[in-house]
């Protein structure tokens, strides 16, 4: 299992290529903070904004799989992959890869 301590993200850049990131008033705030403007939009599905995606995932991916925000990130992202369950990989779970 994965220890929230002792946890380092490896920069695959899959989770931020594969899900969905909702943002809070208070991420929003804070990225706006940093210079961005168009990093957000409305999902009318789940009904919250959410981080905009390109053809290579999120806006902030960087060429490298780094996070151009990574210390400012989202509270969804800081808490990835640490969401309740314990964990054994911090790769996405998918459909497909189920």
């Amino acid at each position: 299992m994965l220890n929230p301590k002792t946890f380092k993200c490896e920069t695959c850049g899959e989770c931020c290529i594969k899900y969905i990131v909702k943002l809070s008033k208070q991420d929003i705030e804070k990225i706006k903070k940093l210079g961005y403007s168009e990093f957000f939009e409305r999902d009318e599905h789940i009904s919250s904004f959410v981080l905009k995606k390109n053809d290579n995932g999120c806006v902030f991916l960087d060429k490298d799989s780094s996070c151009k925000i990574y210390n400012d990130r989202p509270s969804v992202c800081k808490m990835y992959p640490f969401m309740g369950e314990d964990v054994s990989s911090c790769k996405p779970v998918t459909f497909e890869s189920r």
